[in-house]
Order: structure tokens, then C-alpha cells, then sequence
């Protein structure tokens, strides 16, 4: 949990400790559920005793009389009824501190506590001021009280009904679940803080920090990393893997595999061709599972993957189904947005036809409208000025009280009134907004919409809204769609580069953005004109309907289902989920897996044991978004993976995929799948954004639906429960729905590092290389496939995951001049051809850069063996590539950068990125053979054992 004052986070403190400890102190006797219990059962009493003072003649209305010119004093019913709720609003802000799980929702709960006391203070201070014959006063005391009581009551409510529903979880639950389930032993080491435990502990991988002993007997860990980029990137890695050197000298020898993006398509789809888990053949069918055949060219797999390589849509209907997705699930997001809006807007101008703090009227004639204030304007400004000088004396005190504090940093007199008025201040300052709201802010915008209706009639306002929708319809299409080419220049030649992003883009989804914010202000004004001055039952039934609508869709429909994440995967799954099948007498085919079949990560993620020496453990690397101060300014995504033995990364902590896969509700269960984990590993959104850090595009895919990522489970969220020993009862758990809360998240960024799912999108956004990964399981020979279609003349990725790695690691890459090798321009074409400047100015020397790392103390590797090799190879052209390769560059001036944004390839783009992989395989392999061959840095005997030995083996039912 956090803290109730979240203090900057420590990102040197061991892993464990920030996992386990994560800052909540919950109160002293709330701590207990019976005590929670008893609150609960006082506040209900409270309420009950107020209501039946109101039957029995009480009243809510001395306000509401006073406001209106005619103050009066309260009779005995009257104090039972201000008792009764006064203390009901006291006990449910007190309970909400302790349920409400977000740190800021939660500070504010605590200053609704303090606007709960200024409510009643407020309202004995009305009553007292009535009898003393002074109307201002008592006007002034109940303005106070209605714009204390507001917020007191929405957080009281909140917290009264949490406490009820944690309560009831509490007592229905049957079992320790997960957060009371022994999780992994992590060795912890030593916790001594220090300038360089930051990478020390970025090497958890889910066991902890520490060098293992069995890991520890290997002399050589080989890893290889695909890059991200689409069906680009999954093209060219399927062609890497089809060179006969790559797969004999690289793959079947390496022990990890990490896969970003498109080369997750890749991996995912080696990984479900060749695991055991699934159903059972039927009759003499036999499923092929051999590392040496799969995919191969010429292979009816391979052939699938051809055919399907325009895997979104291949066709015109395809196209149209895609484009009505998206439109439906636009729709369905602005009734979840947009709903609200009438319902509120009706119950505020039902608020003020009932409480008089501004009377708005509608002109006779129905078509204008006019503001004024209820009795003297001077007591809303009174009022105001009161709470805001409060404000100002509440921080001048602290100020002074800061002034005055022991220097030795002894607790006093001082520093407890200081610490006092500085959570005052804040608690006072949302007195001081809510009155502004009610008073000025409220009336403003309804008088504003009205006005604006007055101009035209309805329907002009509803085409308007219609207008916002296709607005944000097109602005959604061109966000994914977009892809137009410029030439970038400098010093050299031309050179054409795919650039997926203009400023036009921006504009246009500015303009659908603030369309949509006037929309929606629009509608909340118009609805509250629709009953003001009168009561409209016909109004209420439509706001009752419409908020039965929001009610169901936020609270039982999950928020990915309102996204194209769960097309996006089937898609991917219709195209790289295949087995090879085998029936007597016939030749093999390609058997795509059944929509039904899930392919859970903890047993379809591990390759069947008969081969599990000729194929590497497969990681899937995502990113997760978080905030809090967890990451470096401008950034704000960690390091998120999948595997078949643990889901996490350093900074959101580890969960044993088997175990969070018995604790998912079915619809995060289809998430926690070999599956899910490819879809979300390349899950870029819309690609034509680039990164993600443009907050403009990420709330109009919020509003769209234009949305790749899911809300996944954070490790950190269920560690932290673990090791308190299970989860207290005022603790949330995972949510079985991802309700409308998460939409909202995404809409305005909320990414809190401790909640209980954490917003899952593409690894590319941390390291679209996955090198980082290689790096934290300390491989000392690794091999890196890039089509990142960097923008020349530059190798950016590579440059900024060096750097990266760096920074989280302490990893040092000795580059040296080997990239610029790799530069267009840098190759000098054969002197026994003409001069084809289209081509010879793209031309590199080589499209392989090999160089040296070292490992910093802190890996726990023996010094002796913390140096090892790195070969990138990068999708580039160079001299020497075939023939066919280089007449198809010459043909397609933007070959081998095709934008991202492209995810309909044909034929010729699939045939070309495939021979271009096969060319990078060789030459990758080349430049490892003699690192992997060399006897000094051979794996000892026994060493795949003991990789072996980390492996899940699949269950033995499921072994053909």
C-alpha cells in the first residue's frame, strides 16, 4: 500500500523490502474489522434515527429557507435530524480513509473528514445566528454548510458503501487466496543502501537479485532478442530463423528468447507450434513438434502465415468489420462518458430548483435565459471571502509554525501545530472550490449552455454532437491510418523514410478532443435547463434510464471489451497460432489453433519436453505504465514480461504464473495467455503515434477505443499483501471486471504504482530490442535481430537501449565505431555494376554490428566472466544481398523502413522482409560462430540440464 503522505520513493531500497513494505499504515483500531463493523453499524443507526426524526416532523429545509429570505431556528426534531446525519457524514469519511485505496482519493477523504466538522460547525452556527435576528450571518453559515456538506456526503457515501462490500468479501471469503499463499523464496542479499543497489536489484528476473547455483555453473548463457515492429519485424524474424546457421548455431543453442512486438508474433507462434499442452489428437493424427521444421520455407505453417499476412483485415468486408469495431466501441464509449453527463446535468437542475443558492429561471417565452443571485448577491461573496481567508490563515499559520520548529528536529509544539495546519490547509482549500462550484461554477456553465440552445434549436445542438462523433470517428482512423512520406535531409543525399505522424494529425485530434469536452458541457447544461423552474417526470425517468445504462456498461461490462484489444488478438491468433498435423498417408498440414482454446502461459508456454533442449525459454516483453515518481522524468513505463514461470518485472515485483493463473476470473484469464502475451507485447495503440508520451493521443484512444493495451495484474499490488500475511479487509483485490474506473484511469492518466492492475502495452515503449531482458538473466553471448526501421542515417534504438542499459544495469556496451557500419551511405557498391543512386546512397557496409559488453559487479557474475559479445543485426541493404532483394529496394524506395503503421502487407512486402531476414540469420550467425564455438566459452557438461532443470514441464497427458 502507500502512504498516506506518499514520500519520494527510494529506488536504491532492495526490491523485496519496496514490495513487501509498501507504505500504507493503516489506523490503529480501523485496523480490526469489528471495529470497522461497529462504525459502520453507528453510522447506519445514525442515519436510521435521522429519518425517522424527519417522519416524525423534522425537516433538511432551514437551509433552503434561509437562502431563500426566511431564516428560522431549528425545533427538537430538527437537531435529532442534524445529529443523526452530521454524525453519518463524520463516520463515513472515516471509514473512507481507511477502504479508499488511491493515495490521492484517499488525502481527499481525509480533508472530506475535516469538511464533514465544518458542515455541522457551519450549520450549528446558521442556527445560532437565526436566533440572534441576523440574516446575513445565518445566510453566510448555510452557503458554508451546503458547500461543506457536498463533498462530505459523496466521500461519506463511498465510504460507507466500501466498507460494506469490503466487509462482506471479507467474511465470504473462504481461503487465504493468493495474497496469504508463500510466494517464491527471493533471496534478498544485502540490504545496505548504496549508489549502485539500483542495479543490483534490477537483476530479478522473479527469483530475486542473486546469482542462482545451478545458473551459476554455466560458463555461457546465449540469448537472442527480436525487435518489435509489426508484421514488419515478425516477417523479417521468421526469415532469420528460416537460415539453417541461425536456427542449428544460434537458436536451438540458445537458453532465452525475448520477443517484442512483432517478433512476439514470431516467437508466440514457435511457442504454441512446439509446446505439448492442448487437446489430444484425434484418431491417427500426429502433431509435429520439431524445432528443426518448423516454420521452414516451403512449410504449410510457414504457408499460413503467408497467407495470412494482411492479418487485421485481407479483404474489403474484413475492412468494413474493423471499421464498424471501431465505430461501435466509439459509441459505447461515449454512452460510458457521455451518460453521465445527463444524469448529472438534471440532478443539478434539480439541486437548484431545491436549494436557492443561484436562481437560474427560464424566460417565458422558453428560448433565453438569466442569471441571478438568490437573496443578496453580497452573501455568495461573503461566503467566498470567509473560506478563503480561512485558507490564507490556515498557511500563514503553518508558515509560522515552521518558523518556529526545534532545529534539532525534536517533536514540539510547533511541529505538531505545523504538521496540523499543513493538512488543514488543503482540507479548508476544497471547502473554499466546492462553494465556488456551487455558487459561480455550476450556474455558469448551465446558463452558458443555455444561452448557447437559445441561438439555434435542438436539433442544430444534436447534429453538433453528431458532428463531435465523426469528428473523433476520423481523428481515430487517422491516428492508426495515417502514413505519409517525406524526405529528410542534411549533409547527404536524400533519403526516403516512412514518417507515420504530421501535424495535421495533431490538430485534428485537438479539434475532436475539445469537441468533445464542449459536447459533453453542452449536454450537461442543456439537461439541467430541461428542469429547471419545473418537475419534469419525464426528464427524471430519461436520467434514471440513462444512468441505469452507465451503471450496467461501467460495472459489469469489462472496459477491454469496449477496446480493439480483444480483436487485435484473435487476429493475431488466426494468423500465428498454427500446429503442423500429420495424418497417414498424407502430407502435412497446417491446423490453425480452435478460437476456444486457451492457451494458458503457465503450460502452453513451455515447449514440449522431447525438444526442449533444441529450443530456448520464451520471454514475451511488455511495459507497464506507472506513476508516483517510479520512473525517470519523461518516462513513465517499466518493464513488464511474460513467461511461463513469472509475470512482472524489477519495479512492479514478480507473481508464479500458475499460481495468478488460479486466481484470475475468467476474464483476465483469457489476458494470462501465450496469446495475450504476444498482443500485448505489441501493443503500440496506433503505431502511426510513435511514442506514447503525446497526452493528446492517449485520451482520445481512452475516448475511442482505440486502445491495444489491457489492465493487467500488478505483482507489486499482490507481494505487498503476501507479505503482511494475507489481505487485511479494508484491502481491495483483483477485480474479476475491468469496470469503467480503468477507462477513466486511462482518459486522465491515473497510473497509480500500487493498484491492483497495472496498464499493460507494448515492450517497444521500454526496449523494443528486448536486450535489457538478455541482459538482467546475464547472458554473455546475445544476438539481437532489429527491424525497427530506425529513421536514418542513425541506429536510435540501439543507441537508446545501450543507454538504458546503462542506467539500469550498470551494463557497459563498448560500441566503439561499429555502428556507423552500419550506416546508408557507408557501403561502397560492387565496381562491376553501373552507379544506381537510388540504391547506393541507402547501402550500408554491413546490416551486422558486432561489439563487447561488460557486466558491473553487482551482476554476481565472477569477474572473469563479465565480458561478453553482442551481434545486432540490423534490417538494413547492403552490397552484397541477393539480386531479387536489391531490385525490390530499387522498386520500393522506402525498403527496408516500411512504417509500422502498415499492418496489411502483400505478397511482395512478406517475400521481401522474409528473404531479408534470411540474409540477416546468416550473417548474425556468422558473427557469432566463432564466440559460440570457441572451447573457452563452451557451456560445460550439463549445463542444458541444468537450463532444463528451470523449465515447467508440460503435464504428462498432454505429451503426444
Amino acid at each position: 500500500m502507500l502512504q498516506r503522505n506518499p514520500a519520494p520513493v527510494d529506488r536504491g531500497a532492495p526490491a523485496t523490502a519496496r514490495r513487501r513494505h509498501p507504505g500504507r499504515r493503516p489506523g490503529r483500531g480501523l485496523a480490526h474489522p469489528g471495529v470497522a463493523l461497529s462504525l459502520l453499524v453507528a453510522a447506519v443507526v445514525a442515519s436510521g434515527s435521522a429519518i425517522g426524526a424527519l417522519l416524525a416532523g423534522g425537516s433538511l429545509g432551514r437551509d433552503i429557507d434561509t437562502l431563500a429570505g426566511h431564516p428560522r431556528t431549528a425545533v427538537a426534531a430538527d437537531w435529532i435530524v442534524i445529529v443523526g446525519f452530521g454524525l453519518t457524514l463524520v463516520l463515513g469519511t472515516v471509514l473512507a480513509t481507511q477502504v479508499v485505496f488511491d493515495p490521492h482519493c484517499r488525502a481527499i477523504a481525509g480533508f472530506a473528514r475535516l469538511a464533514a466538522v465544518l458542515a455541522v460547525v457551519g450549520e450549528c452556527a446558521g442556527i445560532l445566528a437565526s436566533g440572534l435576528d441576523q440574516p446575513v450571518a445565518a445566510a453566510v453559515a448555510s452557503v458554508l454548510t451546503v458547500g461543506a456538506a457536498l463533498p462530505a456526503s459523496l466521500v461519506a457515501i463511498t465510504g460507507l458503501g466500501l466498507t460494506a462490500v469490503r466487509l462482506g468479501a471479507h467474511v465470504r471469503t473462504d481461503g487465504p487466496g493468493l495474497a496469504a499463499e508463500p510466494g517464491p523464496t527471493v533471496p534478498t542479499g544485502p540490504a545496505e543502501a548504496g549508489p549502485r543497489t539500483r542495479w543490483r536489484r534490477g537483476y530479478d528476473t522473479g527469483r530475486g537479485p542473486d546469482l542462482q547455483a545451478l545458473d551459476a555453473a554455466v560458463g555461457d548463457r546465449i540469448g537472442v532478442g527480436l525487435s518489435g515492429g509489426g508484421i514488419r519485424a515478425a516477417s523479417v524474424m521468421l526469415g532469420a530463423f528460416q537460415d539453417p546457421d541461425m536456427r542449428e548455431k544460434v537458436l536451438n543453442r540458445a537458453r532465452y528468447l525475448v520477443a517484442v512486438s512483432g517478433g512476439g508474433f514470431v516467437a508466440g507462434a514457435f511457442q504454441q507450434a512446439l509446446t505439448a499442452a492442448g487437446p489430444a489428437p484425434t484418431g491417427d493424427e500426429t502433431v509435429l513438434r520439431d524445432p528443426r521444421l518448423a516454420f521452414v520455407e516451403g512449410s504449410p505453417e510457414e504457408d499460413h502465415i503467408r497467407r495470412h499476412a494482411s492479418y487485421l483485415a485481407a479483404n474489403p468486408v474484413e475492412v468494413l468489420v474493423a471499421l464498424g469495431l471501431l465505430m461501435r466501441h466509439l459509441l459505447l464509449n461515449l454512452v460510458l462518458l457521455f451518460g453521465p453527463a445527463i444524469a448529472l446535468g438534471v440532478l443539478a437542475g434539480c439541486f437548484l430548483n431545491r436549494v436557492p443558492l443561484t436562481s437560474l429561471r427560464v424566460a417565458a417565452d422558453g428560448t433565453t435565459t438569466r442569471l441571478e443571485f438568490a437573496a443578496e448577491a453580497r452573501t455568495t461573496w461573503i461566503a467566498i471571502a470567509a473560506v478563503a481567508l480561512l485558507v490564507v490563515l490556515s498557511w500563514l499559520g503553518a508558515q509560522w509554525a515552521a518558523a518556529h520548529c526545534d532545529p534539532s528536529g525534536r517533536p514540539g509544539l510547533a511541529h505538531r501545530l505545523r504538521h496540523a495546519l499543513n493538512w488543514a490547509t488543503p482540507a479548508i482549500g476544497l471547502v473554499f472550490w466546492s462553494v465556488v462550484a456551487l455558487t459561480l461554477g455550476l450556474p455558469a456553465v448551465i446558463w452558458a449552455a443555455a444561452w448557447i440552445l437559445s441561438l439555434g434549436d435542438r436539433t442544430a445542438a444534436l447534429g453538433g454532437s453528431v458532428g463531435a462523433v465523426l469528428i473523433t470517428y476520423g481523428a481515430s482512423l487517422a491516428a492508426l491510418l495515417w502514413r505519409h512520406r517525406k524526405y529528410l535531409t542534411d549533409d547527404s543525399p536524400q533519403i526516403p523514410q516512412a514518417v507515420p505522424r504530421g501535424v495535421g494529425q495533431i490538430l485534428l485530434v485537438i479539434l475532436a478532443l475539445g469537441a468533445l469536452a464542449a459536447c459533453w458541457l453542452l449536454l450537461f447544461g442543456g439537461a439541467a435547463t430541461t428542469v429547471l423552474g419545473a418537475d419534469h417526470t419525464g426528464d427524471w425517468v430519461g436520467a434514471v434510464l440513462v444512468l441505469l445504462v452507465v451503471v450496467f456498461l461501467g460495472g459489469f461490462v469489462d472496459e477491454t471489451t469496449l477496446s480493439l484489444h480483444p480483436f487485435y488478438r484473435r487476429r493475431l491468433a488466426r494468423t500465428f497460432a498454427v500446429r503442423s498435423v500429420r495424418r497417414p498417408g498424407e502430407p502435412a498440414l497446417a491446423v490453425p489453433l480452435a478460437p476456444a482454446e486457451r492457451t494458458t502461459l503457465s503450460r502452453y508456454g513451455v515447449v514440449a519436453p522431447a525438444v526442449a533442449r533444441q529450443f530456448p525459454e520464451v520471454i514475451f516483453a511488455a511495459s507497464a505504465t506507472v506513476g508516483d515518481g517510479r520512473t525517470p522524468a519523461g518516462a513513465n513505463r517499466v518493464s513488464y514480461t511474460f513467461s511461463s514461470e513469472f509475470v512482472g518485472g524489477p519495479e512492479v515485483g514478480y507473481v508464479p504464473t500458475s499460481k495468478l493463473e488460479r486466481q484470475l476470473s475468467p476474464r483476465l484469464q483469457r489476458d494470462l495467455t501465450v496469446q495475450g502475451a504476444v498482443a500485448l507485447s505489441g501493443a503500440a495503440l496506433a503505431a502511426s503515434v510513435g511514442t506514447q508520451n503525446a497526452k493528446w493521443y492517449e485520451a482520445l484512444f481512452a475516448v475511442s477505443g482505440l486502445r491495444l493495451g489491457a489492465w493487467m495484474p500488478n505483482p507489486g499490488f499482490l507481494t505487498g499483501q503476501t507479505g503482511r500475511g494475507g489481505r487485511a479487509w479494508y484491502e481491495p483485490g483483483l477485480p474479476r471486471v475491468r469496470r469503467m474506473s480503468y477507462l477513466l484511469r486511462e482518459l486522465f492518466g491515473a497510473h497509480p504504482a500500487g493498484a491492483p492492475l497495472v496498464q499493460v502495452s507494448d515492450g517497444g515503449f521500454y526496449d523494443n530490442l528486448g536486450l535489457i531482458e538478455l541482459f538482467r538473466r546475464r547472458c554473455t553471448t546475445i544476438c539481437c535481430i532489429d527491424a525497427s526501421a530506425d529513421s536514418p542515417p542513425v541506429a536510435a534504438t540501439v543507441a537508446q537501449v545501450v543507454g538504458l542499459a546503462y542506467q539500469e544495469l550498470g551494463v557497459r556496451v563498448h560500441l566503439d565505431d561499429a555502428p556507423f557500419a552500419t550506416t546508408p551511405g557507408s557501403g561502397k557498391p560492387p565496381t562491376d555494376r553501373p552507379s544506381l543512386p537510388g540504391l547506393d546512397q541507402r547501402m550500408s557496409e554491413t546490416g551486422v554490428m558486432r561489439v563487447r559488453f561488460t557486466y558491473p559487479p553487482e551482476s554476481g557474475l565472477p569477474a572473469d566472466r563479465r565480458t561478453g559479445t553482442l551481434v545486432v543485426a540490423k534490417a538494413l541493404l547492403w552490397p552484397s544481398l541477393p539480386y531479387q532483394l536489391q531490385a525490390y529496394a530499387v522498386d520500393n524506395p522506402v525498403f527496408p523502413h516500411d512504417s509500422t503503421a502498415d499492418q496489411w502487407f502483400d505478397d511482395g512486402q512478406y517475400g521481401a522482409y522474409t528473404a531479408l531476414g534470411r540474409a540477416l540469420g546468416a550473417a548474425a550467425a556468422a558473427a557469432l560462430t566463432a564466440r559460440v564455438d570457441d572451447p573457452a566459452v563452451t557451456p560445460p557438461a550439463g549445463a542444458e540440464k541444468i537450463r532444463l532443470s528451470c523449465a515447467r514441464p508440460a503435464p504428462a497427458a498432454s505429451t503426444p
